[in-house]
């Protein structure tokens, strides 16, 4: 099964809506505020719109992703940009911890959203660790705590981010931005110190307090919106029983019109059989009148004469 394409670019450009273009953009351009020196790794590169930013601006990255389908739309957004920004630019398929990187090292390697998605995210960071240059920085966005995404193994909070330091690595900056996390891990030789600052608490329960806020807006929003619904339901609901009884007594007036016009026509049918049979009778006694005329005069003595006159005649042209 093909992993599922990450649309991070067409998000960025605002071909997903604006919602989601406003929140990728802001969490597109803190990774590349973050992202210094020359060298870039951007491991999870997708559709690589990090990677051509930071190209842009004359780094070197490596963009390497698992993914196909998205390394050649890379190549092909790579395409549209110029000779200066193609030439600082390379997109490779392939898995990062499987990938055999020589003797390259980064300043700064970039873990976008993908530990989340781990079973074991400290041996991901500790690869880009043994990455880095000395005071290199690896910059790594999850998600914060529980999503809807069936594949996510790892929740992450304050204990978590802490938890993937190790010696020589510590936090450098947090970033709480809607429901994701931002976080630089610094490498710094020689030291196990564990950095958990006032400051560092104070910005994750202002995070929890803005998302709480967010769920009770969006909690209002929705039930607004329901009653709205049900509202419109209602009215549709009404709308239809007075359509459905205009319609029935429609129909009961077509019916009746249909059996008054049924009826109007069977009388005008019969009205017109009773004249034909009227005039056949009339027809009938005329014919009887004549008939007894016939024989009266038939038995006659000037009527005898009269056939037999016209049976001669009749006689005397057939011989012709």
């Amino acid at each position: 099964m093909n992993k599922p394409l990450d649309r991070i670019a067409e998000a960025y450009y605002g071909e997903l809506g604006e919602a989601e273009c406003d929140e990728t953009r802001k969490k597109v351009h803190w990774i590349c505020k973050n992202s210094k020196g020359d060298d870039i790794l951007d491991v999870g590169c997708s559709q690589g719109i990090a990677s051509i930013l930071l190209g842009r601006e004359g780094k070197s990255v490596v963009g390497i992703d698992i993914s196909e389908e998205a390394i050649e739309f890379a190549k092909d957004l790579l395409k549209d940009e110029d000779e200066f920004t193609n030439q600082f630019i390379d997109f490779k398929v392939g898995n990062f911890m499987a990938y055999n990187f020589g003797d390259m090292s980064f300043d700064s390697i970039i873990l976008r959203d993908g530990l989340g998605y781990a079973t074991d995210p400290k041996r991901i960071v500790k690869k880009a660790y043994n990455l880095l240059n000395n005071e290199g920085q690896i910059i790594i966005t999850v998600p914060f705590g529980a999503t809807n995404s069936i594949d996510q193994k790892k929740l992450f909070y304050l204990t978590e981010i802490c938890d993937l330091q190790m010696d020589g690595l510590i936090i450098d900056e947090l970033t709480y931005f809607g429901n994701w996390i931002g976080i630089v891990y610094k490498k710094k030789e020689n030291s196990n110190e564990v950095q958990t600052s006032r400051d560092m608490i104070l910005s994750l329960e202002n995070s929890i307090t803005m998302l709480q806020k967010q769920y009770l807006i969006d909690s209002k929003e929705k039930n607004r919106i329901i009653d709205k619904l049900e509202k419109e339901i209602e009215e549709l609901n009404q709308g239809y029983s007075k359509d459905y009884n205009e319609n029935i007594e429609q129909l009961h007036m077509d019916e009746r019109e249909s059996s008054i016009n049924g009826l109007e026509k069977n009388i005008y049918l019969q009205e017109q059989l009773v004249s034909a049979l009227s005039n056949e009778e009339k027809l009938l006694v005329s014919y009887k009148q004549l008939l007894r005329k016939y024989n009266a005069i038939s038995k006659s003595t000037l009527g005898k004469l009269t056939l037999f006159y016209w049976e001669k005649r009749r006689r005397i042209f057939r011989r012709k």
